[in-house]
């Protein structure tokens, strides 16, 4: 791969370099999707919010994948494409609402930190699929326990 592909998978895969933050760049890209989905909220068009998260899903598998080739890490703490994806799931069909967002964040932190079963045997798939899939689960936990007591 050339550099300008590599510039281009890094930056979408790195949520616009936000996963380069120094500290905790997951917990930086969740609060961001946070903040972004408070401030633009996709209730509007829930079709839309659902093909847009499929979208960053199956791209985030191949920006992931590449990513750990370009930097030679299975895991490289930089690609955070797989928080987007598990935020977005996590406020699926929930109404956007203050309380909904900041329960879905820690939520969603919880399970991404802790991996809980399955989510930890997720993790271990290879390739862009495995960064993938677990963010991709703990989201769906998230989205079903906001279902529940929202």
């Amino acid at each position: 791969m050339n550099k300008i592909n590599n510039k281009i998978i890094l930056f979408f895969s790195s949520f616009f370099y936000a996963g380069y933050f120094p500290i905790a760049s997951g917990t930086f890209v969740s609060f961001l999707v946070s903040v972004l989905v408070l401030i633009f909220p996709p209730n509007t068009n829930e079709i839309n919010y659902i093909i847009f998260s499929i979208c960053i899903f199956i791209f985030g598998i191949f920006g992931s994948h590449f990513s750990t080739i370009i930097l030679q890490d299975d895991d490289p703490s930089i690609v955070v494409i797989d928080e987007v994806c598990g935020m977005l799931v996590s406020l699926l069909f929930i109404e956007i609402s203050f309380a909904t967002v900041f329960a879905a964040f820690f939520i969603f932190r919880f399970f991404d930190i802790v991996k809980p079963f399955p989510i930890r045997n997720v993790e271990k798939l290879k390739y862009g699929f495995g960064i993938m899939v677990d963010d991709l689960i703990a989201g769906v936990f998230t989205n079903i326990l906001l279902q529940i007591f929202f």
